[in-house]
């Protein structure tokens, strides 16, 4: 019984908090709200766990989200365009949400990460109230990577302890799939209100093989490219009359998922920012990510928590270009996951074919998207590891959240316009 309470509390909870963040129809709020919910009640346990108040932390971040939500409101544009398509596509996607969270109630964390990196401190911080016991500061579990950002962790913490018991792990698993469901609904709902047809694009990257795989395998790169999709899309969609605040919590959350969250938020709202016409939302929303980082990384930064793949000796010039070599398989790897049915082929052919017959992308999240996979392949390049079997082990889902904003990007483009037919000159009077 507690276990299904801690499921239903960490998801429907987070659900109604942030529905009064959105103004707009109920699915769009409880979608869209879900996500903004999350970060909210997480960046709480988060902050609780830095000062060993994890619970009373995360009531009070409760509390405030309630509070505040009417007062930074964002105002959805327009109605639904292609109204049948995207009604048919969200329909798709529930479906598939449903059988994912039918799925989560009998299937354990099943990869390693799940439970190396996230599921373990997760229960640390249930059982330690704070971020100051030994999977977190001890040598001894360097393995897990300690100075990642910790939002999914402290989420589930909460589903730990409100359920009682760390053995059970499925009320997690719940909670993943919950979120992959409101990300693709408020994705396809976005999109749907400002480029109609769009929604089309997005399909062959929210239900391809890496990103359902992954989503319930206990990681966190989807719901980091979930919500890095959900902030660009609100950047992209919202009134300019709204405040910025839904798009930044997004952002954060994005910034706090994983070490790369932040680099990619940042990038991706500076690449908006310089090609906004409006660019007091993309700023206020670019701080607001940058600020939510903040806490953790001062806490690393404190307490010396090391990265494994980001310092002086990875990052020293001789060694980079001793290691540009890498480039060659790196470029293969990436080249694979393109071509390939299990992965991306779907989305790689759709996108060729729009551009080939005339639609053209955003600018802004075309230098994301060069941005993003230079950034990625530069830590491919530095990495002290064995970079054939990084490659082996990661691309499928390293490539997750620079191809959903190419998926994005398409959906935004512009679509070729049909020529239209010039007059024929009228016919000149010959002389008699």
């Amino acid at each position: 019984m507690r276990p299904a309470l801690a499921a239903l509390a960490t998801t429907l909870g987070p659900t109604l908090i942030g529905a009064r963040w959105v103004a707009g129809p109920l699915l769009l709020r409880c979608s869209l709200g879900a996500l903004v919910g999350i970060v909210i009640v997480a960046f709480g346990a988060l902050v609780g766990g830095l000062v060993g108040a994890v619970v009373p932390v995360a009531l009070l971040a409760c509390l405030a989200g309630w509070l505040l939500g009417p007062r930074l409101r964002l105002e959805p544009n327009d109605q639904l365009q292609a109204g049948r398509l995207a009604h048919g596509v969200m329909c798709f996607v529930m479906a598939v949400g449903a059988c994912l969270l039918v799925l989560s109630v009998f299937r354990p964390v099943p990869e390693w990460d799940g439970w190396m990196t996230w599921s373990l401190k997760a229960k640390a911080l249930a059982v330690d109230g704070g971020f100051s016991g030994p999977v977190f500061e001890s040598p001894t579990y360097a393995y897990s990577h300690q100075d990642y950002p910790p939002l999914l962790p402290t989420w589930q913490a909460l589903a730990y302890l409100i359920g009682g018991d760390l053995r059970v792990s499925w009320p997690s698993q719940f909670q993943l799939a919950w979120l992959w469901t409101a990300g693709g609904v408020a994705l396809i709902d976005l999109v749907a209100r400002r480029w109609g047809a769009g929604v089309l694009f997005l399909l062959p990257w929210l239900c391809s093989p890496p990103v359902i795989f992954w989503a319930m395998a206990g990681y966190a790169d989807v719901p980091m490219a979930l919500l890095l999709l959900a902030g660009t899309a609100v950047l992209l969609t919202s009134s300019p009359a709204r405040p910025a605040a839904v798009a930044g919590l997004l952002l954060a959350g994005c910034a706090l998922m994983k070490n790369e969250g932040l680099p990619l938020a940042v990038l991706t709202a500076g690449s908006v920012l310089v090609f906004s016409p409006r660019r007091a939302i993309p700023g206020k929303a670019l701080g607001l990510a940058v600020a939510g980082a903040l806490p953790w990384l001062l806490f690393t930064r404190i307490r010396g928590i090391p990265s494994d793949l980001v310092t002086a000796e990875t990052l020293h010039p001789t060694r980079v270009l001793q290691l540009t070599p890498r480039l060659g398989p790196i470029a293969r790897a990436w080249a694979s996951q393109l071509v390939s049915l299990r992965a991306w082929a779907l989305l790689a052919a759709g996108a060729a074919s729009a551009v080939l017959v005339g639609w053209r992308p955003r600018r802004d999240l075309l230098i994301a998207v060069l941005f993003a996979v230079a950034l990625l392949t530069g830590i491919y390049v530095i990495t002290p590891y064995d970079v054939s079997r990084q490659l082996v082990v990661s691309i499928d889902r390293v490539t997750i959240a620079p191809l959903g904003l190419v998926a994005l990007m398409m959906a935004a483009a512009d679509p070729p316009r049909p020529a239209v037919p010039q007059p024929e000159p009228p016919a000149s009077r010959s002389s008699s």
